[in-house]
Parts: C-alpha cells; sequence; structure tokens
C-alpha cells in the first residue's frame, strides 16, 4: 500500500477580538487533493490496512459526511494478528502555557470483537512520546467525550477530547491512530473515523486582565437546542457570540444575565461551533466549543 500524504487547510477562528485565539483544522478525507497532514504508516506497519475512500462493506456502507472516511480497508474485513497505523500532523498556532489547550474531536464507527481488538489514539508533542488521549485529559470548557473504540458502536459516535501539552506557537503535534487485531477472525468491518478536527486555543488572561469562569455545554453533539451553563451568581450582563470555523458569528446576544442559556441552532449547518461570553465591566468570561449534527 503506498503512503498517503494529505494536505490540510487551517482556517482561524476567533471567537472574541480581545480575550480567546483559537486555530482549527477539519479533515474530512473527501478530497485527496487538498488534504496533507496525513500519513499512512506502511514503513513500520507493511501491511497497512488503513484506506481512505468510500466505505463498501457490510455494516460500514457510508462515511460520515458523503463519500471518503478512513477506514480499516474500504471493502474487505480487517485481518487477523495486524497492527495498523495512521498519523496526522498538525503545527500548534497560537498557544502557550499555561493558559492554552489542544482539543481533538472527530467521528468514529466501531465493529470489532470487544475481547482483543480495539483501537486506540495518540499523540506525541515535538516528536517525544506517544501518549494514549485517554491517560491525560482535563476538563476544560466543556466536558470530554472519550472514543471507545471497540466492539460496536452501532452508528457513528462522537469523541471530544480536551487536554493540555504545554505546546507553544510553531511546536509539531502528532496524532497516531492504531488499530490492533489478535489471531481469531471475526470477519468484522473494524474502525473507520471521519471528519476529525483539532483546534488549539489560547486565553489571554493575563495580557488582558480578564478573569476566566467555567462554563460547560450539552448536549454535545447537538441537533436543536443547546443548553449552555455557565457561573453567573450575580446575574452579571454577559455579551454572547457563537462562531463557526472561519470566525463569522452566527449567533448573538448582548443581554445574557442568566447563568443557564437555552438556545435554539436548528436553523446552522452541521458542523463545529465556538462559543463565546463576556462580560467586560467586571472582566469575566468563558468560552467552549461544540458540535451541531
Amino acid at each position: 500500500m503506498k503512503n498517503i500524504l494529505l494536505t490540510f487547510t487551517i482556517s482561524l477562528a476567533v471567537a472574541s477580538n480581545i480575550l480567546a485565539q483559537q486555530s482549527y483544522e477539519n479533515i474530512n478525507f473527501d478530497n485527496t487533493n487538498n488534504i496533507k497532514s496525513v500519513f499512512i504508516d506502511s514503513v513500520n506497519f507493511r501491511h497497512n490496512v488503513w484506506q481512505i475512500g468510500k466505505p463498501q462493506k457490510s455494516i460500514f456502507k457510508s462515511a460520515y459526511s458523503i463519500p471518503n472516511a478512513i477506514v480499516t480497508d474500504t471493502i474487505n474485513p480487517y485481518p487477523i494478528n495486524d497492527t495498523s497505523s495512521f498519523i496526522i500532523t498538525h503545527i500548534v498556532y497560537y498557544p502557550w502555557p499555561p493558559n492554552s489547550c489542544n482539543i481533538i474531536s472527530g467521528m468514529y464507527y466501531v465493529n470489532s470483537d470487544s475481547i482483543n481488538d480495539y483501537g486506540k489514539i495518540e499523540y506525541s508533542l515535538n516528536n517525544g512520546s506517544w501518549i494514549n488521549i485517554n491517560d491525560n485529559t482535563t476538563f476544560w470548557g466543556s466536558p470530554n467525550s472519550l472514543p471507545v473504540l471497540t466492539g460496536n458502536s452501532n452508528g457513528w459516535k462522537s469523541f471530544n477530547v480536551i487536554f493540555h501539552t504545554n505546546s507553544y506557537d510553531g511546536d509539531t503535534l502528532r496524532f497516531r491512530f492504531t488499530f490492533i487485531s489478535d489471531n481469531i477472525q471475526t470477519n468484522k468491518d473494524g474502525l473507520m473515523f471521519d471528519n476529525i478536527s483539532i483546534d488549539d486555543q489560547s486565553e489571554g488572561i493575563k495580557e488582558f486582565g480578564y478573569d476566566y469562569i467555567q462554563s460547560k455545554v450539552f448536549p454535545d453533539p447537538v441537533s436543536d437546542n443547546l443548553n449552555i451553563e455557565l457561573e453567573n451568581k450575580t446575574s452579571l450582563i454577559y455579551q454572547l457570540t457563537i462562531t463557526d470555523t472561519k470566525g463569522n458569528i452566527v449567533k448573538s446576544s448582548t443581554t445574557v444575565k442568566s447563568s443557564s442559556l437555552n438556545i435554539n441552532i436548528k436553523d446552522l449547518p452541521s458542523g463545529i461551533y465556538f462559543y463565546n461570553l463576556t462580560n467586560t465591566t467586571d472582566k469575566k468570561y468563558t468560552s467552549g466549543k461544540f458540535i451541531k449534527q
């Protein structure tokens, strides 16, 4: 199998022009001429089964965003006694410690023997050691939704992992996606991913003198009504902005006074969005992201 190098497009999502800086990278595997940061590692894994294309299997019949996904073989069941990996390389843009975090999210579909056949996602900063994302996650802004990469997901599921790496602007962050099988043939479809996104967020708390407050968003992913809860015991007035991955404001309000918001987002297209709530008088703010199904 030939190595596949893929090109990515970075678009900036600036959720607040005075507080938070975010960079966003999305890989949906649909345009193989414009996807560059994915490397299917057939050097260390000679018979690597990961393929980019249209799923045509007994269970895996469609990508999350048509037509392509990355799959443990687009046609055949995954083989026995196999370990296969692909790597996404991401150049960190904006963050500086300690007020920064990295986020990886996306969609996955798994159909495997839940005893010994499984997937895992690891990361490495600047060619350091590989760390399993399930072992080094931190609550930041919104809850983590860790992927369960074994057994049967019975459809597409989302994952969202927020963690701190102490990365700086220009650092190289690598994500390694691996699927491992034992010596029992199950004729199952394996694992596939789609719409993988990587975000870097940096909060200018010290520089701009704003205090970060906790908030959470649910459900995530969401289809109709989004709930945001924040610390606001004294009923301060916050300004809300919701932006898409290009930095366009898609929803806004200047009179948020409660600690609980319910926002109808049914009219928004599917994708990843960022929210910011800012109080310029008392210099408080909070921010996060969510996925619209």
